[in-house]
């Protein structure tokens, strides 16, 4: 009797090892990609941070926009006053 409750136990046992180990698994893989993407998210800061200390880089960013294609920049500049709240918001947001 003692015996077979032992078995029970050891077969408990290695029954939870084995949920352990997959869970472990599965967390190690969601961290891998969490850290992906806060690595991304931290790259894309530092860019716009590079951007917005350079009113010269925006103004060739804009250029380039406007040579590549001019009739979407036009529909953008419609927009303009929309654009500038969102850079607003975006800037206060990201460095404050």
């Amino acid at each position: 009797m003692i015996r077979a409750h032992l078995a029970e136990i050891a077969a408990r046992r290695t029954e939870l090892r084995l949920n352990a180990a997959f869970q472990r698994d599965e967390l190690d893989g969601f961290l891998e990609r969490s850290d992906v993407f806060s690595h991304w998210i931290r790259r894309g800061q530092v860019i716009a941070r590079e951007i917005t200390q350079r009113p010269l880089l925006m103004g060739a960013i804009a250029l380039a926009v406007f040579a590549a294609r001019p009739k979407r920049l036009i529909e953008i500049a419609a927009s303009g006053w929309w654009v500038w709240r969102l850079y607003s918001r975006l800037r206060r947001g990201l460095f404050q």
